[in-house]
């Protein structure tokens, strides 16, 4: 698969031309002062930040594994998204839905935010109230993690183009499959809630693993 590694900073979005209707269908990053001497943080503790009972955790993706692992015996639904992302914000209430219906039971549900740009003058911290303050209006009462990691290695390491993107583990914690438009050649509209439920229905009735 042909990989188009992030060199920039901030997600802007790819734009498809229906009709005379400009629709936003991913967002993938683009150039603004890269900062190559930018620090690698994904070797720090955990950073956890709280705001109206919705909690946000600064964590590498190696921790937010870790997270998924945890929940061994249940289906876990990570969105990857950012709030430089208006697909992603579209898409979001979706996940708050489903973590709703599922609450306590055979569906965990997680959101991981790539605001984070590896630039050294705003570390992840400098993202947290921005984006803490969309997940406490969209009232997120799940595990919420915002990526420490450059994301020029991070993207190139999962092999993904654009956001939004949605990872979904079954009951052994091994990934069964990721929905983004490239992947999923989407083409005319982007994937939705619809095509990750479809696939948590089949997963639902799957016997617990040994």
């Amino acid at each position: 698969m042909e990989i188009r590694r992030p060199i920039t900073v901030i997600k802007t979005c790819q734009i498809a031309i229906l009709a005379l209707a400009i629709v936003p269908l991913a967002c993938t990053p683009r150039e603004e002062n890269p900062d190559q001497n930018a620090k690698d943080r994904s070797d720090l503790s955990e950073e956890t930040f709280t705001k109206d009972d919705v909690d946000l955790t600064i964590a590498s993706w190696q921790q937010v594994q870790e997270a998924v692992a945890a929940h061994r015996g249940k289906i876990v639904v990570l969105d990857v998204w950012s709030t430089n992302c208006l697909p992603c914000m579209e898409e979001f209430p979706n996940l708050v839905k489903l973590h709703d219906q599922h609450k306590g039971g055979d569906i965990v549900c997680m959101a991981m935010s790539v605001d984070y740009v590896g630039r050294k003058d705003r570390p992840p911290e400098f993202y947290r109230d921005k984006v803490l303050d969309f997940l406490v209006k969209q009232k997120a009462d799940f595990q919420n993690y915002l990526l420490n990691q450059d994301p020029d290695v991070w993207y190139g390491a999962v092999e993904l183009n654009s956001i939004p993107a949605v990872f979904v583990y079954g009951r052994d914690s091994q990934l069964v499959q990721r929905f983004d438009n490239d992947s999923m050649g989407v083409s005319d509209e982007g994937f939705t809630y619809k095509n990750v439920n479809e696939l948590l229905d089949k997963l639902l009735k799957e016997p617990q693993p040994e």
